[in-house]
């Protein structure tokens, strides 16, 4: 038996699978969800879209410094017809991906696996099963949200990343807890189109992983698009009855804290 078998469909997957098959493998990719992972579906595609249809608003709000004139009163977000667009982006994308998996003669199989043993998978997917064989199996799940330990996501008033690039109208508000690389794309995306964002970041800087250039240069950016960052805090309860969330503030000696209490709609 020369059959690999591939559980998860992200870009870690379907490459490994067209990989596979180029060198003549017998592939078999386990997708539990759509073709493409987060990445295609919820992450990386679909926000950059977001992004071009905040940079574009932005650039006609600024039409008069190029001596165009727009009636500012007439430039508004259509906020469903930019989720119109970015979900045209998503669909393009995984059709992309499906033709690659069918010109491979690769088999996808929908569903969620489990070892039965080293070289045997059960494949659950609602109520139908099978088992499958295979010589080397591949694992590329990727990762998922984890929610904080006192906030559980609802989809309505605590959202994970996934979830905030569906919404169904743009909020008037939003606290984005941690300043990473997908914290901060929200925050450019949603702050330019007209929502109160505050970016809570429990490391020294926004972009841990970065180098103080790049840090501070974001930092200035999203200042000027009406972000309020807060650095060096976490956040320590969420009070779902009044709708207020408290933080926790480190202080230059990093000993002392201050906590202090912000509405958050």
């Amino acid at each position: 038996m020369n059959r690999i078998a591939i559980i998860g469909g992200g870009p870690a997957g379907y490459v490994a699978a067209i990989t596979a098959a180029q060198q003549d493998k017998e592939v078999i990719l386990i997708v539990d969800g759509p073709l493409g992972g987060t990445c295609l579906n919820e992450g990386c595609m679909p926000t950059k879209s977001l992004l071009e249809s905040a940079d574009t608003y932005e650039l006609v709000k600024s039409a008069g410094q190029m001596g165009i004139r727009i009636p500012s009163n007439s430039i508004e977000v259509d906020w469903e017809a930019v989720q119109e667009r970015k979900n045209d982006v998503i669909s393009k994308l995984v059709n992309g991906i499906q033709y690659l998996m069918s010109k491979n003669k690769i088999k996808v199989i929908q569903g969620r696996a489990s070892f039965l043993t080293s070289n045997r998978l059960q494949i659950k997917n609602g109520n139908e099963h099978q088992e499958i064989d295979a010589s080397k199996v591949i694992i590329s799940t990727g990762s998922e949200p984890i929610p904080l330990p006192f906030a559980p996501f609802d989809g309505q008033w605590i959202i994970h990343s996934g979830q905030a690039m569906a919404l169904p109208a743009l909020p008037d508000s939003l606290l984005i807890i941690g300043g990473g690389v997908i914290g901060c794309e929200f925050a450019s995306i949603y702050s330019r189109m007209g929502t109160k964002v505050t970016v809570i970041e429990m490391g020294e800087k926004l972009l841990p992983g970065e180098d103080d250039d790049i840090s501070g240069f974001l930092h200035k950016e999203l200042k000027s698009q009406g972000v309020t960052v807060h650095t060096s805090t976490s956040v320590k309860n969420i009070n779902f009855t009044s709708g207020r969330y408290f933080w926790r503030k480190a202080m230059a000696n990093r000993k002392n804290f201050k906590l202090i209490t912000y509405w958050c709609q």
